[in-house]
């Protein structure tokens, strides 16, 4: 039989739960069954792991679920003690005993756990609901609207590479600052809003929004216990969206979205005579 038709058949299902969770390259993946359970070629580690039911409401139709799986699982490190700064991918299938084929349920990512006792329950929001918010749409502004080292038609394009600074931290840090000689070969300020990025392992990185930049030390929007003294890291420059700084820091004016010579005043603002 297949999975399909076992999945309609009135008494010859034998469901099994599968639950793979995705950041980057690397994977964690579960299942209800009493053993573990291959499933193309990865191996589904057994846990006392449930899902409830698709959630709809009378607004719309959301489509989250709730996954509820032991709160010592290793994938439970992506959020604790600190967050990922990554989205965490989740696929839910059904594989009936017997077959080669599962049923996929639901794809979508994590959000953060909530933990109670030894459980931890995670609320998981459908992949299509990132595109169903509305975006931003470019305004005519004087500033740029584009993130730094965006890449694409509306975007910064300038080259990430040529501007990442590698460095080794040294002995002073504290959870929020952390200090590198090499951070000093910059101006005050040059890395203020962008940010700092390390490996954890080879294959999966983590990172961290640069709040402020002076001399050798930066501080950050957040810390992270990972942040130790010998650490190599990325440092990676913000950028204010102002025309002469897209012009000096990053030499990338062909690719400035915005408009300095803009007028100051809007024309809905009830003045029927428009004068910029």
């Amino acid at each position: 039989m297949t999975a399909d038709a076992r999945e309609l058949s009135a008494r010859s299902g034998e469901p099994l739960l599968l639950v793979k969770f995705a950041r980057g390259s690397y994977v964690w993946t579960y299942t209800n069954a009493a053993q573990d359970v291959v499933f193309e070629l990865e191996t589904y580690a057994s846990a006392a792991i449930s899902t409830s039911e698709p959630s709809v409401t009378n607004e719309a139709p959301q489509l989250n679920i709730t996954l509820s799986l032991p709160a010592s699982l290793p994938v439970l490190g992506n959020w604790y003690p600190n967050p990922t700064s990554e989205p965490v991918s989740v696929i839910v299938r059904t594989l009936h005993v017997g077959e080669t084929d599962a049923l996929v349920n639901f794809m979508g990512r994590a959000g953060v756990p909530t933990i109670t006792g030894e459980t931890a329950d995670i609320q998981c929001e459908p992949s299509y609901q990132g595109a169903r918010k509305p975006g931003l749409h470019t305004a005519w502004q004087k500033g740029c609207p584009y993130a730094v080292f965006s890449v694409g038609r509306y975007g910064c394009n300038a080259p990430e590479a040529a501007f990442t600074v590698d460095a080794v931290l040294s002995a002073d840090i504290s959870s929020l600052q952390v200090t590198s000689p090499t951070f000093a070969g910059k101006p005050d300020g040059w890395f203020a809003g962008g940010w700092l990025e390390w490996d954890i392992v080879p294959g999966l990185s983590e990172r961290r929004s640069i709040k402020s930049h002076v001399g050798n030390t930066i501080t950050l929007q957040w810390g992270s216990p990972l942040l130790i003294n010998g650490l190599a890291v990325r440092a990676k420059p913000g950028c204010n969206g102002l025309l002469t700084t897209c012009r000096d820091k990053f030499n990338n004016l062909p690719n400035f979205g915005g408009d300095p010579f803009c007028p100051d005043r809007t024309p809905y603002d009830g003045n029927p005579v428009f004068t910029p």
